[in-house]
């Protein structure tokens, strides 16, 4: 006869068990065992029996003592751990896994129930994860292994029962009852599409004493369930076949006796709906734009199929507390169409990502925002990529969101660029390529949750002709293609920062095509001087060779009464004059990237003369002007305090 304690102390290889008849039992350890865990063994299972422990004498006696308040401390824990747990769910393939939900689905627990399941998943640690997604790591692992396979059809058998005993309140069980319900459904749809041709899946929804049941007999949700069916039609099964058979074996013969069973019409009870269902495991979203059922892998048919199709069984041995219904015969379980349509608000649909257009490289100098649907870009070099910036093919982009996958899986995302990208997926950096390299295609992967909204940022940047970036992605049930707007969010915008009051419009430029101000090929006027050009050209009439030189000229105005002082950031060489004086002079290309003037005394409202000349003989061409005083904070200099010349 077997028995039931609580595990009170887990070593390398060995666990000692407390049990209700106050005795000490050392069993081997097994990976899933925990301090605190109800477990039930057998004779068989103890690895010394002298180390048994009875209360036969005084020293005993105390040891007792001790492993009571052990006891009582781990049942309060247990207790605590217990009322956390909304449901058990089970999955066979022929490993058999079984977890312990919470009301997000997330799991808390997971039994490892046969050698099989412990070999497949011993490096895992589900705890955490959505059950959907733990779903989709097994059975991928199984495919590896070749336990699934491709071109065959696969047998899944899939299980829940939700944790409840006789004091349950009525409508609180009845909730959680479709609650589960739902999610079973959900997960039918996402396993039947994935690895397989016709994939069969069973899935049954069992009674709360059916857990204790299945936990005494040392089998899954699933096995349990199809023994009592088997069971029903006639036919001899033992719980050691049950345990012992191939999962398919044990699917194939409930399906050829399961039409002999009788069903019991669903009361209305059954089909009231589960208001506070959460939505990332029931509802179906809609295939991203230009992919086709015909293009998805596995049996297309369950996953496009309404909820109608989900068969799932209700076996309820005993009835919720309340209930008019005190058969013990199977019955389906409630209409999850009507279910799910109460409970489900209409599907959000993505509009794009915020997108911020920058007139430099280094995401610095903000020219203007907006809503790109996708990102799917080829400016050719010239062209600008958004109102406002110039057309000398230096410029970065952010776009900011949120990405909701339509499947849970793992996702491989592309990005072809020309030049430097980085992309963020839940603040993990997937994809980092900040370099010069050109039309080249990268890839980075991440496990995502189906209809479940993740952060994401991409940032790109171009330094010279072209400018291309795209974003695509592809798993399992999604098709390769470019992320549509219909998964992408946008971030909220931003708060404009406040701009120094004043009337002016930049200063005056003359750009040069050589590094000594002597060959003269642009003019015209630039709002700030806030520059970053990598190794490209700062304006299309200049050649490409970074050997270019430039002069500003004009007044600054600024706007308190105290003294200030200049500073500027560059690679190259640089000469700043305020007022007619050379503050600055670093007129040599050297290793040197920052120089800043002594204080200057300016006065409010006056218009001081500024010129500043730089050229870039080397790689890189960059250069800032910016200011600082007791009441500005270090900042470019803003267009509203720059003046032309007259």
């Amino acid at each position: 006869m077997g028995k039931k304690g609580i595990i009170i102390d887990v070593e390398k290889h060995f666990v000692t068990v407390l049990t209700e008849d106050n005795g000490y039992y050392k069993l081997a350890r097994k990976p899933t065992m925990y301090v605190s865990q109800e477990i039930y063994f057998n004779k068989s299972d103890v690895i010394n029996t002298a180390y048994i422990i009875r209360r036969a004498s005084l020293a005993a006696a105390i040891v007792f003592i001790i492993g009571i308040s052990i006891f009582v401390s781990m049942m309060l824990n247990k207790n605590t751990y217990n009322d956390k747990i909304l449901a058990y769910v089970s999955l066979d393939i022929n490993p058999s896994i079984q977890f312990a939900i919470d009301k997000d689905y997330k799991v808390m627990d997971a039994d490892y129930i046969n050698k099989d399941a412990m070999e497949l998943m011993a490096d895992l640690e589900p705890e955490g994860m959505k059950i959907s997604e733990a779903f989709y790591i097994i059975i991928n692992r199984c495919v590896e292994k070749g336990i699934v396979k491709e071109d065959t059809k696969n047998y899944y058998l899939i299980s829940g029962a939700v944790k409840s005993n006789k004091n349950s309140d009525r409508d609180v069980a009845k909730t959680n009852e479709n609650k589960l319900n739902s999610l079973l459904y959900s997960l039918k749809k996402n396993v039947s599409a994935m690895h397989g041709k016709n994939n069969e899946v069973d899935v049954f929804q069992l009674d709360r004493n059916d857990i204790e049941a299945a936990k005494k007999s040392g089998i899954s949700l699933g096995r349990y369930a199809l023994y009592k069916e088997i069971v029903k039609t006639g036919s001899k099964i033992s719980l050691n076949d049950a345990k012992n058979f191939e999962v398919s074996d044990l699917m194939i013969t409930y399906q050829k006796n399961k039409g002999n069973m009788a069903y019991n019409t669903p009361t209305m009870d059954n089909m009231e709906t589960a208001a506070n269902s959460p939505s990332t495991d029931i509802i179906r979203t809609p295939f991203p734009s230009g992919l086709e059922s015909s293009s998805i892998p596995g049996n297309t048919q369950n996953i496009l199929s309404t909820p109608d199709n989900l068969n799932t069984k209700s076996i309820l041995s005993t009835p919720i507390k309340g209930s008019n219904n005190n058969s013990n015969s199977i019955r389906p379980s409630a209409d999850v169409s009507k279910s799910a349509a109460a409970a489900t608000p209409k599907p959000e649909t993505g509009t794009g990502l915020l997108a911020e257009y920058y007139d430099n490289i280094d995401l610095t100098k903000l020219v203007t925002t907006r809503v790109d649907k996708h990102i799917n870009f080829f400016w050719f070099s010239g062209m600008e990529p958004a109102p406002g910036v110039k057309k000398d093919d230096s410029y970065s982009v952010r776009w900011t969101g949120y990405i909701k996958p339509p499947y849970t899986g793992e996702y491989k995302f592309y990005v072809n660029r020309d030049n430097g990208v980085r992309l963020w997926i839940n603040n993990e950096l997937v994809i980092d390529k900040w370099n010069e390299q050109w039309n080249v295609i990268d890839t980075g992967k991440i496990i995502l949750v189906g209809n479940q909204k993740y952060d994401i940022k991409v940032e790109f940047y171009n330094n010279t002709g072209n400018g291309i970036i795209s974003l695509w992605w592809t798993s399992i049930l999604v098709e390769k293609s470019v992320v549509p707007a219909s998964c992408l969010y946008p971030a909220a915008k931003q708060p404009e920062q406040a701009v120094l009051p004043g009337e002016g419009k930049g200063l005056s430029y003359e750009y040069y095509d050589n590094t000594d101000l002597t060959v003269l090929k642009a003019t015209g006027t630039d709002k700030e001087i806030n520059f970053n050009w990598g190794t490209g050209s700062p304006d299309q009439r200049v050649h490409q060779d970074q050997k270019y030189s430039i002069r500003w000229t004009g007044y600054v105005e600024p706007l308190y009464d105290e003294s200030y002082k200049f500073h500027i950031d560059y690679d190259g060489g640089i000469k700043l004059w305020v007022d007619d004086k050379l503050e600055i002079n670093e007129w040599v290309d050297s290793d040197k990237s920052s120089a800043a003037t002594r204080e200057i005394k300016l006065k409010a409202g006056n218009k001081h003369k500024i010129k500043l000349e730089y050229f870039n003989g080397n790689m890189y061409g960059r250069v800032k002007l910016m200011w600082s005083s007791p009441s500005t904070e270090k900042s470019i200099i803003p267009m509203t305090r720059l003046f032309a010349k007259e």
